[in-house]
């Protein structure tokens, strides 16, 4: 495939489709992971500046499911002092490109943000589904990652199996995530239907979380301004409502 050179608002020079030299291995800028020869990535060589494709063309506003009451926006290096974030997915520091909102300090890695909604890994045969709260009815309830053993904790996200109470850490997840074939489970490889299916629900349940979120934010100004409707009847005073049209 033949990419054109393009212009992203992360770098000021042109930025070019690049082909790996496999002695000297890279870190995409944006995700801070590594650029592997199987992975098409741009760059600017006089600048050691590299992105993988799918972080060069991440989408500069995002509506996410695990932060429904705000779109989040692309930054291509944190803000804040310490020139550094903490994700609230994966719980690890990140130096890189972020979806941020900056009316909650909320932050996420790049490469959270495109997490897969279902992912089979090594060691367990059924598929993990990739939970942006606890697994549990108690949503603080954190519990023992069964790859590495450390504890998660409970606000952060995970891959979990309900059937077989297994959970993860989402890093380690991906670190364990089968790679021979997409969507494979330990002893066969996961048909095509399967993996269609895969895709068609991680969809439904994008846009079902992004409506409810909608559907949230509506009811929340219903309920303001029937409460400042009462408010200045009970002081006397009625004023326009016209500067609360923009507010979501």
């Amino acid at each position: 495939m033949a990419f054109q050179n393009n212009q992203n608002f992360t770098h000021p020079h042109v930025l070019h489709h690049l082909k790996l030299d496999e002695q000297k291995p890279i870190t995409c800028n944006a995700c801070e992971e590594t650029i592997t020869t199987t992975i098409p990535f741009h760059g600017c060589p006089s600048c050691n500046f590299h992105l993988h494709t799918q972080c060069f063309t991440s989408p500069l506003y995002l509506h996410h499911p695990s932060h429904p009451s705000h779109p989040l926006t692309l930054l291509p290096t944190p803000t804040y002092s310490s020139r550094s974030f903490n994700c609230d997915a994966c719980g690890f520091r990140g130096n890189g490109s972020c979806y941020n909102c900056s009316s909650c300090d909320f932050d996420i890695h790049l490469r959270c943000a495109n997490l897969p909604m279902y992912l089979h890994v090594n060691e367990h045969h059924h598929a993990l589904k990739l939970f942006l709260t606890s697994p549990y009815n108690n949503s603080n309830s954190g519990f023992q990652c069964d790859f590495c053993h450390g504890m998660k904790e409970g606000h952060l996200w995970s891959y979990y199996c309900q059937e077989c109470d297994f959970g993860t850490h989402v890093g380690c997840a991906m670190k364990f995530k089968e790679t021979t074939n997409y969507g494979t489970h330990s002893s066969s490889t996961m048909s095509e239907i399967e993996r269609l299916k895969a895709i068609s629900r991680d969809k439904e349940e994008l846009d079902a979380a992004i409506l409810e979120a909608k559907i949230d934010a509506k009811g929340r100004r219903a309920a303001l301004d029937l409460w400042g409707a009462g408010h200045r009847r009970r002081k006397g005073s009625y004023y326009s409502d016209s500067s609360d049209d923009d507010y979501y």
